[in-house]
């Protein structure tokens, strides 16, 4: 509805693995500094990765189109995004 409307929409998606991902969580929890950016949701959602990561991949099949495609950006190394 949005590129029928003229407008040109541009979607990007930050992509982590979940080793990345784990070492994150593994670094909030132990570092005094960085536990406030740690919820009991970050927690809960670490347990269902798997689901996350079927719902992105069904996200991508429904909504990419030629019009408005989805530029994935390789996000292990936050210095280079």
């Amino acid at each position: 509805m949005l590129v029928r409307s003229g407008i040109r929409l541009v979607k990007y998606w930050f992509s982590i693995t979940d080793d990345e991902q784990h070492a994150r969580f593994m670094s909030r929890i132990y570092d005094p500094l960085k536990q406030w950016k740690l919820s009991p949701m970050d927690l809960q959602s670490r347990r269902r990765w798997e689901d996350y990561t079927k719902a992105k991949e069904t996200m991508f099949e429904r909504t990419h189109i030629p019009e408005a495609p989805w530029w994935v950006v390789e996000g292990n190394n936050k210095k280079t995004c």
